[in-house]
């Protein structure tokens, strides 16, 4: 009897600290991906028209939108410890914006190794023998896409990171992301998972 009343507390306990873990990860992954919604466009968006004036302010337009959710994702990187970049990408691709979020201790890592390995190589160290400085790799990655019908408006994201099935569990539960309504979202597979939400355009 004590045995089996032993063996019971322990597989509790851990099934107790299983349960923690994991509510630890959703509240981090809540954090990142829900943040309040906000007063949108509820006027049907109209249609790119010809002309360069047309072209310039529907590419301001979903400008606007992106660098809005790069400002929430600044507001708390500091808290995080995380450092946020943000590419515009070339016409040829289809993602217009890729914002990258990596982790500061990892940076300042990479810049130590790097500064090391310069001055190694100017006191006349063989390069060959040298181990290969640190290189940073982004813990999060969010790709930009505009919606095919609106090009003004913001279509979808790509999310690339850990813990896709979560985010993806998450996003299906607000039905929000950045502030703005979701309209379905899916766990897709490139070089690894990644998640793929369509927003919803407001027709009022």
């Amino acid at each position: 009897m004590k045995k089996n009343l032993r063996l019971n507390t322990t597989l509790s306990l851990k099934a107790l600290e299983a349960q923690a873990q994991k509510a630890i990860a959703l509240q981090a992954v809540r954090q990142t991906l829900a943040t309040k919604p906000h007063t949108t466009n509820t006027t049907k968006p109209k249609p790119a028209t010809s002309g360069s004036h047309a072209g310039r302010q529907s590419a301001n337009d979903f400008e606007r939108e992106v660098k809005a959710i790069l400002n929430l994702l600044r507001a708390n990187a500091a808290e995080k410890k995380h450092f946020i970049a943000i590419d515009q990408i070339g016409e040829g691709l289809s993602a217009r914006w890729l914002i990258s979020v990596f982790n500061s201790d990892d940076l300042s890592r990479q810049r130590e190794e790097e500064q090391t390995y310069r001055e190694n190589l100017r006191n006349g160290a063989d390069r060959r023998l040298l181990a290969k400085p640190y290189k940073v790799t982004p813990i999060e990655k969010y790709g930009f896409y505009p919606h095919p019908v609106w090009p003004d408006r913001l279509g979808s994201v790509a999310i690339y990171g850990n813990d896709a099935a979560l985010r993806k569990s998450i996003i299906e539960q607000i039905s929000y992301l950045f502030g703005h309504k979701v309209a379905k979202v899916s766990l897709e597979m490139s070089l690894r998972p990644f998640v793929d939400v369509r927003f919803a355009v407001c027709n009022k």
